[in-house]
Parts: structure tokens; C-alpha cells; sequence
């Protein structure tokens, strides 16, 4: 979880491990459903309603430092599923899956492999920029490009281009706004130091 302020980004990673053998479409198709769209949203959502009814909870943050956060002064949640996999390629429909929602809190979830995630930190840097492409992501997601097949990437440069949600002029053309990204400096990025950025900030 990151918690900056009043608001809060929940994670749930799964990782696709070996097999005994090189997995078919079929079950590859079959796992990303079973385990991301089902049992990661599950647990998630899990332990929140878990953390809603205790009302309070003590987190320690990267410095190893205690933090008691109320559940009721998290007015803004957003929700992330990453997903991973080192050794297949998932088929390209689960790719093109970029959010789920859950059923029984109709809450929007974020889908999205572990690399998109890292390249968001590198491009955007700060948390809250980050915190406004997720909320970019979302509405732009249930209003227009729910159906779309685009890569993170395209979503990433179309925030770029303009965070304004709908944006006639923009949504109406067949833009490639991946080059908005393309244009960015990232030469300095380091990792390290965007990790250096969070533990300062006391970052949970």
C-alpha cells in the first residue's frame, strides 16, 4: 500500500511461475482469469473489508516505521492488480484486460503488468502524479475505452497529451499518443532513488 494524505493505493501482485511444461492458450487464458481477475480482486478486496471493519490498523512503512492509519480517513482508494509472468507470454486478450470490477463493492480495478507499473514510476516519478493518471486511467477507462485494445503506453501518452476526460477533439481521432511519451526525458531515472523518494516521504 502507498498512503499519501487522504489517499491510498491498495496492491495485489501474482506472479505465473514454472510448469512442467509450456502452458497452452487455453490454460494461459484460463490461470490469468483464475488468479488475477478472480482471486487477486478476492483477496484484495478481502482484506480491506477487513481493514474497514477494524477500523484501525498499524502499517510500517520502508523505514520500518510504525504508522496507525484509520480506514475512514482515506477518502480516495484506488485499487491495483499486477500481474507477472518471467517465463510465457501471456495471449494478447489478457494483455488487452485492463480493469475489473468487484461485485460486491463495485469498486474499479486497475489492471496492469508489473512493467507498466514500473514504467509508470518512471515516467510520471512523483505519487502524485501517479495518483492522477490512476484516476485519469479510470474514467477514461469506463467511459470510452473500455472495448479499445491499446497499450498502457498509448493510455500513458493520451494523459499526456491532455488529462481532460472526455476531450471531444482528442477521442474522436485514431491518434497514435504513444509518441507524447516517447518525447519524455528519462535518461536520469534510477530506480534506487525513486525508492530513496518514497522512504523519505515516509511512504507506507
Amino acid at each position: 500500500m502507498i498512503c499519501l494524505g487522504d489517499t491510498a493505493i491498495f496492491f495485489q501482485i501474482k506472479e505465473r511461475g514454472d510448469t512442467p511444461k509450456k502452458p497452452t492458450e487455453e490454460r494461459q487464458i484460463r490461470w490469468f482469469n483464475e488468479k488475477i481477475l478472480g482471486k487477486a480482486v478476492d483477496q484484495m478486496m478481502g482484506s480491506l473489508r477487513t481493514f474497514e471493519t477494524e477500523k484501525e490498523l498499524d502499517f510500517w512503512n520502508l523505514r520500518k516505521q510504525r504508522r496507525k492509519i484509520r480506514y475512514s480517513t482515506l477518502k480516495n482508494k484506488h485499487y491495483i492488480v499486477l500481474h507477472h509472468s518471467k517465463l510465457y507470454v501471456f495471449p494478447r486478450e489478457c494483455y488487452a484486460r485492463k480493469s475489473q470490477k468487484d461485485e460486491t463493492t463495485n469498486s474499479f480495478i486497475h489492471i496492469m503488468t508489473a512493467t507498466d507499473w514500473l514504467n509508470l514510476c518512471r515516467y510520471l516519478v512523483t505519487i502524485p502524479d501517479i495518483i492522477y493518471y490512476l484516476s485519469f486511467r479510470e474514467k477514461y477507462l469506463k467511459e470510452i475505452m473500455d472495448s479499445r485494445k491499446e497499450k498502457e503506453k498509448w493510455l500513458l501518452g493520451r494523459f499526456l497529451r491532455s488529462p481532460q476526460v472526455p476531450n471531444i477533439e482528442l477521442d474522436c481521432q485514431s491518434l497514435d499518443y504513444s509518441k507524447w511519451v516517447d518525447n519524455l526525458d528519462t535518461k536520469d531515472f534510477i530506480l534506487e532513488k525513486f525508492n530513496l523518494i518514497i522512504k523519505s516521504l515516509g511512504l507506507v
